[in-house]
């Protein structure tokens, strides 16, 4: 990967601790008095997973750091598989998509139901 700017490195680390701190508190602190799972019990749907699938989560949280690390430099390749200006769009829809993660949470915690599945869109996106 090219280097990137300090800004970008940056951006990068800062939304993905502001969107593991909001996901965490969501259910730590029971925003709106519920749990995400709470308001996924509301609305049950034949496409909604058994419980136990969501512990899935630990290993994407962890990708996604492990791509953190990489965007911060923290690993380098001897070779860059990237053009700098690919690494900056890849960190930026990076960005957008862990504060689209973070509103999401704050809209689903909220039964802002036609909000989140825009939301849901904007992280589909990215």
């Amino acid at each position: 990967m090219m280097m990137l700017g300090r800004r970008v490195k940056l951006a990068t680390a800062i939304s993905f601790v502001v969107m593991l701190l909001v996901n965490y508190g969501a259910n730590a602190f029971r925003l709106n008095g519920m749990t995400t799972a709470d308001v996924s019990g509301i609305y049950q749907t034949p496409l909604t997973p058994a419980g136990y699938t969501f512990a899935i989560w630990g290993l994407i949280y962890t990708l996604l750091l492990l791509h953190v690390l990489f965007a911060c430099g923290l690993f380098k390749a001897e070779q860059p598989s990237l053009t700098a200006d690919d690494a900056d769009r890849i960190e930026r829809a990076f960005v957008i998509s862990s504060l689209a993660n973070c509103a999401w949470i704050l809209a689903w915690q909220y039964l802002l139901i036609p909000l989140s599945l825009v939301l849901i869109v904007v992280i589909f996106a990215c």
